[in-house]
């Protein structure tokens, strides 16, 4: 039995229980380049979930608000009820580019709001290492994308090989390359302005070497016509310099 089956036994649960998989602690972000806030937190508290829909082959991402102690009745007087959405669903197939990511050294997922057309809104969904270690991430992002694979071929993940299960991760993370480089604008003008730069220096003439500095030539004194002789009192092993006085330096 392979690692995918495997998986599948522990999380995919009962068919009773439409929730087939949980993370039950994290923070719900919603991030939109073009707003006046780019990063918006939705649920400070939040659980996400993948769950069975009633048509074969298809499951949601559900983020759940857990609401603190008063916020749901709140929530159920009505009046406030638009304000207090208590969840947010999404379709999960190829589209929804579902992907880890870390956000200032805290772990997560990411993914693509499909409802906003462009893919310009992007949900992420941060949760903390203690309630949720690499182990429980990576088999929830494995989860995921085998719904995936179930819903683009319409049939059982018990059907599918290990590698194109995980396809499904590698092609979202490419996506996301491709479209952080679609992002960048780069303006034909300024492209031609720094080669016109790069041929003006490579044009310029070098300028002249500088020139060599003069040696001094020292004049040493006529060496003694007799060597004083008597008793060696102190021998000390050192090295000797000279002072030259125009350019106040010691030189061996």
């Amino acid at each position: 039995m392979n690692a995918l089956k495997s998986l599948g036994k522990l999380v995919w649960g009962s068919k009773d229980n439409p929730e087939l998989f949980k993370l039950t602690s994290g923070v719900l972000y919603e991030v939109n380049p073009a707003a006046k806030v780019s990063r918006k937190c939705i649920f400070q508290d939040a659980e996400l979930c993948i769950r069975r829909t009633d048509v074969q082959f298809q499951y949601q991402l559900v983020a759940l608000r857990v609401f603190e102690e008063g916020e749901d009745e709140l929530a159920a007087s009505g009046d406030d009820a638009d304000e207090l959405d208590d969840e947010c669903a999404f379709l999960i197939g190829v589209e929804l580019k579902f992907m880890p990511t870390v956000v200032e050294l805290a772990h997560g997922f990411k993914w693509v709001d499909v409802a906003a057309g462009d893919g310009a809104i992007e949900y992420e969904y941060i949760v903390e290492d203690a309630t949720a270690n690499k182990a429980t991430r990576d088999a929830f992002a494995m989860a995921v994308a085998r719904c995936a694979w179930e819903r683009k071929a319409r049939r059982s993940y018990t059907q599918a090989a290990e590698a194109d299960v995980k396809a499904m991760l590698a092609q979202a993370e490419d996506d996301q390359l491709e479209r952080m480089l679609n992002s960048v604008q780069i303006n034909d003008d300024d492209i031609a302005a720094a080669v016109a730069d790069l041929d003006t220096v490579d044009e310029a003439p070098l300028p002249a070497p500088a020139a060599a500095p003069a040696v001094h030539k020292w004049v040493l004194p006529a060496e003694p016509k007799e060597t004083p002789t008597g008793e060696v009192v102190v021998s000390i092993l050192g090295e000797f310099y000279m002072f030259d006085a125009e350019t106040t330096v010691f030189t061996q």
